[in-house]
């Protein structure tokens, strides 16, 4: 039989939006506001963004079902260049990108989509285009959101919001203007950050500062780029590779030995470079460079771990404190195919330790690689790891020895500065900023890619606004709020403590794209991330302002002043901004009803941007009092085994698997099938057992109704009838237990699977008055997983209103001896099952009880033991009854949950 689920799914997604159900006004019931970033609305909806609004869903009905009065809106992000370089894309005929968006726009306007997609070389067509259609998206997944409150970060009363923001960022010294590195694409000739470039939320962007040691080679300086130059007195030969492409360059007046790669980078960073020849790395093998401070020459050697692309591609071998340095030495040594008169040279290098550091021994880099089995240069991951705990270790818990001359016995942290200063005051050093990003594994990400395509490089721009979140006092504030705030799951406090840390200046404008211009500068934009941090705040009031029409001129700093923190008076708003003093107190006491916001469900990629933003930027314009209570995180999705991505053909729009699979499978299917905190693996074959094993759900719910239209009282009910309303809320209890902690998976698998597989086992023994006196509490408690089908069982059990406005069912204390009399009975099915298959088919069954009450359970199963097993007699006796049949004394060894078992 197939359930027509597409059409019970409009009918009440019809139903919810014409009665307005989801829209949240004041009241005097406590709140709950829930938000859920939103959307960048530069193309389609997968199912990855599916999972993280379903499970925000999931809690916005459990809490209203709980007696909240809740606010969950929506807006659209249209910020920033990604839809420019869309927009770019397609008006240069660019096919794939042409076709991509062809096929979503395919799903909502099938006729129309060519002359859609046409008019995509305007950047806001592609913005309020899928802004429109995410809206429906999300409507067809069943989303109980408040509508009225949606606005779009192009709109001007947002951006007047923005400004104002950004007016007490300046004046509380965050916004700062100067010489800033940037991530920028020369093709777009413009900064960009993680919202700008393909695969943004997948790493963690960051720049790097490497001090460039300049030594004494040949007409001018072999240049070596190195994060840690305390070590420059260990050095005990330099590595290029020797395959690459190196240059001999004029800069800045010196001459330089330099990778070609880093020639170009050092133009972006206010170098004048001129390049004078290029030449094999492999030219420089063999080669003496004098190295300062050590003050002595040593020999330039092959490696193939030197990345040109990573800084000069010159790099020093510090092998006693570098697991990369010592590797490629072992390398040397080895290698049958190197000229005898470098592996002489290799031969002969000894490492220099400069360190002492608690738990390692004279020569770590040595001890480190052993200890993970690091055999050579090639096993890049371990050396990776090797690295950074053995550099973390070195930097905060070392000290320098006396080889360190003029910087002995130091913590390495303060000898690693100072050894800089000294080398620059000899103009034998300076600094050079480098891609530093890593994915969320910790693995390098050594080339970023602009959504236009072009690589993207890091520049030095001289005239840069930027967010000071090295601000110590700020970070303090930020702590303090994190300290206070609940993450859920507590696992990843320890990134949003790590991003905290990491965070220093924030390159915060852009030259070009959507958005609003900087107050303090119109010539620049306040980019993508930085316009998303307290806009939750600006929820509570956006549908007043649409309403009322208020226009952007009117809303001048005192207005956001008063409603947001109470600064001034509704008379001075009144006064300077033209909007009655009734309708400023009215939206100053709705934010203050609704403010702080009580839980931010998304995705783990935005701890180290979104959400840590919203963190410092919610400390420094709130009071604590407004600083939000939640944080709620799950892991992102991949399909079929393999991530999700266009070059592979498996991005699954969400609305194409609502359409397929019915969106109450799809939303219970994203709750269930992992933990929040774990990868969820979208599997066609298991979404369509899912959906069969829905319908059979819904089948059993109409067998029900068929057969009892009303609920029968407690008291009606027998004794296995009445075991399965304690069954029924034993399992209720434990389901609100996991709803409570946010734990999706065990919610869903005892409320629905494990209570549907207790309802089958019942319903085959013959028995009905109790599936039909908790189908109404088992319905509202699966109304926040599958919402739709619960209206409709809810409507056809000839109940008024709305199912998803009930009250959660009442948690009662439960029978436990009922309990364990069904689950005895359980038991015995299994007991006799293993005694039939020993004295193999038998027609007559005897059983021996300890107990009257599981005498009694027993009396109102035996027509199902008989149809079950096929036995023609069913006898039951007490143990102690002496009239009983026993012929081999089954009796004797009775006891409750362990009756005696014969068959004849």
């Amino acid at each position: 039989m197939d359930i027509p689920f597409r059409e019970i799914e409009r009918k009440w997604q019809a139903a919810w939006e014409e009665a307005g159900v989801f829209e949240a006004n004041p009241d005097e019931r406590e709140k709950f506001f829930l938000t859920i970033p939103y959307p960048y609305t530069s193309g389609a909806s997968h199912v990855g963004h599916g999972r993280t609004y379903t499970l925000g869903d999931i809690t916005a009905r459990y809490k209203r079902l709980r007696g909240f009065n809740v606010l969950w809106p929506i807006a659209w992000h249209i910020t920033g260049t990604p839809v420019l370089a869309i927009a770019k894309r397609i008006e240069s005929g660019d096919e794939s990108v042409i076709q991509d968006h062809l096929a979503y726009v395919s799903l909502h306007n099938s006729e129309r989509a060519e002359e859609i997609v046409k008019t995509f070389v305007n950047p806001e067509n592609i913005a309020n285009y899928y802004a429109s259609v995410w809206s429906k998206d999300l409507k067809e997944l069943g989303c109980s959101i408040d509508w009225r409150r949606q606005f779009t970060t192009g709109d001007e009363i947002y951006c007047k919001f923005i400004e104002w923001q950004y007016h007490h960022l300046q004046e509380l010294g965050y916004l700062k203007r100067g010489k800033h590195p940037v991530f920028f694409c020369p093709s777009c000739n413009n900064p960009v950050t993680t919202d700008d470039v393909k695969g943004g939320d997948e790493m963690e962007m960051s720049i790097a500062e490497f001090a460039l040691i300049k030594e004494k080679f040949k007409d001018g300086f072999l240049v070596a780029a190195t994060l840690r130059p305390e070590t420059v007195f260990g050095v005990t030969n330099v590595w290029v590779n020797p395959s690459a492409t190196y240059v001999k360059a004029k800069v800045d007046g010196e001459v330089w030995y330099v990778s070609k790669e880093c020639a170009e980078k050092l133009r972006h960073q206010e170098f004048s470079v001129e390049v004078l020849e290029e030449f094999e790395g492999s030219k420089l093998v063999g080669e003496k460079v004098f190295i300062p401070l050590l003050e002595k020459e040593v020999f330039v050697l092959p490696a193939s771990f030197v990345d040109p692309n990573v800084a000069t591609g010159v790099v020093n071998s510090v092998p006693a404190h570098a697991p990369y340095d010592y590797i490629a030495l072992e390398d040397l040594k080895k290698d049958e195919n190197l000229p005898p008169e470098l592996k002489k040279i290799a031969e002969e290098i000894k490492p220099i330790t400069l360190f002492e550091t608690p738990g390692f021994s004279e020569f770590p880099a040595k001890e480190i690689c052993e200890k993970l089995g690091i055999e050579s240069q090639r096993d890049t991951e371990k050396l990776e790891k090797a690295t950074q705990k053995l550099y973390a270790k070195e930097f905060y818990f070392g000290r320098t020895n006396e080889l360190c001359k003029g910087f002995e016995w130091l913590k390495v942290s303060e000898a690693k500065q100072l050894v800089f200063e000294e080398l620059t005051s000899r103009e034998l050093a300076t600094r050079m900023y480098e891609n530093a990003s890593k994915d969320f594994e910790g693995r390098p990400v050594k080339t970023i890619r602009c959504r236009c395509g072009d690589r993207v490089v890091v520049k030095v721009i001289a005239d840069q606004w930027f967010l000071d979140y090295a601000n110590e006092g700020w970070k303090e504030r930020a702590r303090k709020l994190l300290s206070r705030l609940k993450i859920i799951p507590e696992v990843y406090r320890k990134q949003f403590e790590h991003a905290i840390e990491w965070l220093h200046e924030w390159a915060c404008t852009r030259s070009r794209g959507l958005g609003t211009r900087l107050p303090q500068d119109r010539r620049w934009i306040i980019e993508s991330l930085s316009d998303s941090t307290i806009y939750m705040a600006f929820y509570t009031i956006a549908h007043v302002l649409k309403n009322e029409k208020i226009s952007p001129e009117q809303l001048k700093r005192e207005f956001f002043d008063y409603v947001f923190l109470g600064i001034g008076s509704s008379d001075d708003v009144e006064r300077v901004c033209g909007i009655s003093k009734e309708l400023v107190e009215r939206m100053r006491k709705e934010f203050l009803y609704w403010y702080p916001f009580d839980e931010r469900r998304t995705g783990v990629a935005h701890i180290p941007n979104h959400l840590t933003f919203s963190i410092f930027h919610h400390a420094a314009i709130f009071p604590e009092e407004l600083w939000p209570k939640a944080f709620s995180l799950n892991e992102m999705l991949i399909a079929e085994g393999k991530k999700m991505s266009k070059s592979l053909g498996n991005v699954i729009p969400l609305v194409a698997a609502i359409r397929k699979h019915g969106a109450d499978t799809v939303r219970l299917y994203l709750a269930s099938a992992a933990e929040e905190s774990s990868t969820l693996d979208w599997r066609e074959r298991e979404i369509e057992n899912l959906k069969r094993r829905l319908e059979r759900f819904f089948m059993l719910c109409e067998r029900v109704l068929e057969n009892q239209k009303d609920s029968p009282r407690y008291e009606e009910l027998g004794l296995t009838d009445k075991w399965l309303v304690e069954k029924f809320y034993s399992i209720l209890n434990e389901a609100t237990s996991f709803l409570e902690g946010r734990r999706f998976k065990h919610y869903t698998q005892k409320i629905f699977f494990e209570m549907m597989n207790e309802l089958e086992s019942y319903l085959r023994r013959g028995f009905l008055k109790g599936a039909r006196f908790v189908l109404e509490p088992w319905t509202i408690a699966l109304s926040p997983v599958i919402p739709h089908l619960a209206e409709e069982i809810w409507h056809r059990m000839g109940k008024e209103g709305f199912v998803s406005l009930q009250r959660w069912p009442e948690e009662r204390r439960v029978d436990k001896k009922l309990l364990q009399l069904g689950d005895n009975f359980k038991k015995l099915l299994e007991d006799i099952r293993h005694v039939i298959k020993l004295a193999g088919k038998k027609e007559k069954l005897f059983l021996y009880f300890a107990t009257e009450d599981e005498m009694k359970f027993l009396e109102e199963n035996v027509s199902f033991l008989k149809k079950e097993f096929g036995f023609k007699e069913v006898n039951a006796w007490l143990a102690t009854d002496e009239s009983r049949y026993d012929p081999q004394n089954k009796a004797a060894k009775a006891k409750f949950g362990k009756p005696g078992i014969y068959v004849e």
